[in-house]
């Protein structure tokens, strides 16, 4: 498992991309991987939601990619994704404020009828989820 965090790119720019583990180089099968970054959106108020993760033994695992997308009416969000290590002591966070539309292209709408999925994988210790409707205020 690999989480990784790419930092300087450019609103609205695609981008070619491979993965390298050690010595392995993943290319997509010479095809590069694509991402598209989405544009320059105005600040939202912060939003935050916390949680914790934990071996059902209640030990804290190695490391941890939490993913948080939300659904509604609207269709579901893009993923946000937070790194929990050990070193954290089990705590995750998330801004939903940040949450994009799938196009990347506007914020995600919260309304009462929004549902948050989050997963957590952590790789061999194991994956878990949990869904949880939104209180809007």
């Amino acid at each position: 498992m690999h989480y990784a965090t790419v930092s300087g790119l450019t609103p609205s720019t695609r981008y070619r991309f491979d993965v390298v583990s050690g010595a392995t180089t993943d290319s997509n099968g010479g095809a590069h991987y694509l991402v598209t970054t989405g544009p320059t959106l105005n600040a939202s108020a912060p939003d935050q939601a916390v949680g914790t993760v934990s071996l059902r033994d209640g030990g804290v695992p190695r490391s941890v990619v939490v993913h948080v997308t939300a659904s509604g009416p609207s269709g579901t969000s893009a993923p946000l994704a937070a790194l929990v290590t050990s070193a954290e002591q089990r705590y995750w966070g998330v801004n939903l404020g940040n949450l994009r539309t799938a196009s990347l292209d506007a914020a995600f709408p919260m309304t009462a009828d929004t549902t948050l999925t989050v997963t957590a994988d952590g790789g061999p210790d194991g994956t878990a989820a949990a869904t949880t409707t939104v209180a809007v205020a």
